[in-house]
This record gives structure tokens, sequence and C-alpha cells, in this order.
């Protein structure tokens, strides 16, 4: 064999072993349902009380508009585009703040849409808390899933703070048949999760 021949054949051979040591590892990083499963309930607790103490944090701020807001907008940015957690004050009649312009929400739905579920809307799935008062209540909404209609590159479904959960599962109010409940601190289900096998999301849905 000639020496050019043998290199060729020494490397190809080397290529073929360190793609099947590839294979091997990504079929090693192949997260089970049940652990997705608990990885996301493990999120959903952590986001809960992110929420819990952003919002009673909030809930102490002053009841009037916009401008009386002027002092704390850095903060409550922050937690809109970062920790992805939207607060809302509203009176009887008013919406009088909003920290995150993206979420289509009422205030009919703000001031009566139970807590003690997910709320789908329309970029995602929410954990909602509510503060009430007399004088103005507090509604935070974290984010649990972010889910589109259609995905492509610029539009992608993730789970929030469990990147491990593939973006195909699914979430439901409903219950359905494999799914697992996913529980608040009380027991209380607020939706059910159905894991993903399919490591590839589609571009569309």
């Amino acid at each position: 064999m000639k020496p050019f021949s043998k290199f060729f054949s020494l490397c190809a051979g080397f290529l073929f072993v360190l793609f099947a040591v590839y294979l091997h590892w990504k079929d090693s990083k192949h997260i089970s349902p049940q652990q997705q499963s608990t990885l996301l309930q493990n999120a959903l607790s952590l986001r809960a009380e992110k929420l819990e103490k952003l919002a009673k944090e909030f809930s102490t701020v002053t009841c009037g508009g916009f401008d009386a807001f002027l002092r704390y907008p850095e903060k409550w940015r922050t937690a809109a585009e970062q920790e992805e957690i939207a607060l809302f004050k509203f009176d009887k009649e008013n919406l009088l703040f909003w920290s995150d312009n993206t979420l289509p929400v009422g205030l009919e739905v703000l001031r009566s849409e139970p807590t003690n579920k997910l709320w789908k809307l329309k970029n995602g799935w929410y954990l909602a808390h509510r503060i009430s008062s007399d004088s103005c209540s507090v509604l935070g909404l974290a984010l649990i899933k972010r889910e589109f209609s259609y995905s492509n590159k610029y539009l992608n479904d993730y789970f929030k703070d469990a990147p491990d959960v593939l973006p195909a599962s699914r979430l439901s109010i409903d219950s359905i048949a494999g799914a697992l409940a996913l529980k608040n601190q009380s027991g209380t289900s607020l939706a059910y999760f159905e894991p993903s096998s399919n490591k590839l999301d589609p571009e569309t849905k």
C-alpha cells in the first residue's frame, strides 16, 4: 500500500471512530419524558417564587398612573426583559400600569381570570399571581413556555428556565392521555404536560 493511501485509510478510520463516539454521546444526552417532567416542575416552582416575590414588591408601589412609576422603570423593565415576568396594576375601572406591552391581555381578564391554572395567551403559557386590594390590584404573569402558532428561525418555542425540556413538548389545560399534571405548591393542577421525544422542531406547525 502506498504511503498516501495508508495515511488516507488511517484518517478515514479515525473519523469513523470519532463519528461513532459522537452518536453515542448524542444518545446519552437524551432526556426521558419523566426527566423532562421533573425539570419542568422544578422550573415552575422557581418561576412561582420569583413571580410572587416580584408581585409583592410591586404591590407596595403607589396606585397612580404611569407618572407615578417613573422612579421605578428600570426594575420593572428588567423583570419583563430578563426574567420574562410582566406586571400589571389596575383599579376597578382602569389599567394603571403595565411593564410589558407585548402581552395581549385585557382589563377584564386581569381582573377575573382564575389564577389556579396556567394562562394560554397568543405568544405562550404563563403562570399568574394576583394581589387584590380595595384601592388597586396587581397581577403578575411569568412566562412558562414561549409558544407561537408557527415557528421559523426568528420565532422559536422554548420553556423558560427549563432549556433541556424539548420545545415540541405540549401543555394543555385539559387532561390528555399520557400527560403529567403540573402542580403548584398547594398541590393544585395548573396544567398538563405531554413530553416529546422529537428533538427537531418543525419549521411550521
